[in-house]
């Protein structure tokens, strides 16, 4: 078998993972900033322990208030670290909402010098109580029947990354069935070549996502997109036709490095993992939300506005289209051309997936032909000459 090129861009095709490696994310030991707050909070401490003790004149007294703040902070630290407030804050809110209400109450519609005898107290304290334990305990079954519901929506979502790993390596088996010429040689073996599996349920599997996060349009998209391609893999596979199943799967993998949608292959599967944690322990905006990626975007359209302009007006010209012409493959071909003439975006794009940040200036460049250019116009996603 033929060795595999590492530089060639067939290579992008094999080194598609799904899957994603979390290594040390925050790591605290040797950590500059984790020891300055250290410092500075052990600092703090010791100047609270001193004004104490010149309050109360008292070094044990003023020690253990000392240890019981520290101890708090460590607690409410753990407590904000663990998620506890985000999930259980209705205990916590709710019982001192009351208490308050109850306090104000009685001080509005108290008459004269009336105090409160320890028979009033003990009856308040009673029903207090009574009310506290009866919401608490009401809440944490509700915590509990939602945690449940919870798990079996993530279950389903984990059938639904199962599925897509299992498409992507039967896809990747299937590159390198090709590869080895088996079924080049004798096309009746063709028949024997199982298709890819696809499971239509994979849509039920979406909404249980939509249900924890909310409607979705762009990762549904994405999703359609990932779906069709196997459909259209397996209708060739079905017809004997396995190069050509392959080359449908790399005109995908290639429209995903062109794509201006706001989320790939990859960043799908990080929104569905994300959906089965309650700890985000990756970066969960897409490359169009990140600040830095929509500043370099507007910055390249400021910079080749004018350039992009004109190579769709020669473009026009050269091929005597005077009335319109479908925008797709001339905005790709504009992104290969500064591609490969532009020393500041090939400094960019790095990887095949950054041409996207190339196809975008691109696309927003040709929005504004409409009010801004004397020459060229946009309309319906078709190119024509003003």
């Amino acid at each position: 078998m033929k060795k595999r090129e590492t530089d060639s861009p067939d290579s992008w095709i094999f080194e598609r993972g799904i899957g994603i490696t979390i290594g040390d994310v925050y790591n605290l030991k040797g950590n500059k900033i984790w020891k300055i707050v250290r410092t500075g909070f052990s600092l703090l401490l010791l100047i609270g322990y001193f004004l104490l003790l010149n309050y109360y004149g008292n070094a044990l007294k003023s020690g253990i208030i000392i240890i019981g703040i520290e101890i708090s902070i460590l607690l409410l630290i753990w407590i904000w670290v663990k998620g506890i407030i985000k999930k259980y804050w209705p205990i916590f809110i709710v019982p001192l909402l009351a208490l308050i209400i109850v306090i104000i109450v009685v001080n509005i519609y108290a008459e004269g010098d009336i105090s409160l005898q320890h028979s009033d107290i003990l009856a308040f304290s009673g029903s207090y109580l009574s009310f506290l334990g009866t919401f608490c305990l009401g809440y944490f079954i509700y915590i509990q029947d939602r945690s449940k519901v919870i798990e079996e929506k993530r279950t389903k979502i984990r059938m639904l990354l199962s599925l897509i790993e299992k498409t992507n390596i039967e896809i990747l088996c299937l590159y390198q069935l090709v590869k080895e010429d088996r079924f080049i040689q004798n096309r009746d073996n063709c028949d024997c070549v199982e298709p890819i599996t696809y499971n239509p349920d994979w849509i039920f599997y979406y909404y249980e996502y939509e249900f924890l996060k909310g409607a979705n349009i762009d990762l549904k998209r994405t999703m359609d997109s990932f779906f069709n391609n196997v459909i259209n893999v397996n209708n060739a596979i079905k017809n004997g036709e396995i190069e050509r199943a392959v080359e449908i799967n790399k005109k995908y993998v290639d429209d995903e490095c062109y794509t201006t949608r706001k989320y790939n292959e990859w960043e799908m599967v990080t929104c569905l993992q994300e959906a089965c944690s309650d700890i985000c322990i990756i970066d969960s905006k897409s490359w169009i939300e990140k600040k830095e990626t929509v500043d370099l975007i507007n910055e390249l359209c400021r910079k080749y506005y004018f350039i992009i302009e004109n190579y769709v007006y020669v473009w026009l010209l050269k091929h005597n289209i005077e009335t319109t012409v479908p925008a797709d493959d001339l905005e790709r071909e504009i992104v290969d051309w500064l591609l490969s003439n532009s020393p500041e975006i090939k400094e960019i794009v790095k990887y095949p997936t950054d041409k996207r940040i190339v196809s975008k200036v691109v696309f927003d460049c040709s929005l504004k032909f409409n009010s801004k250019s004397k020459k060229v116009n946009l309309v319906w996603g078709e190119y024509s000459l003003k």
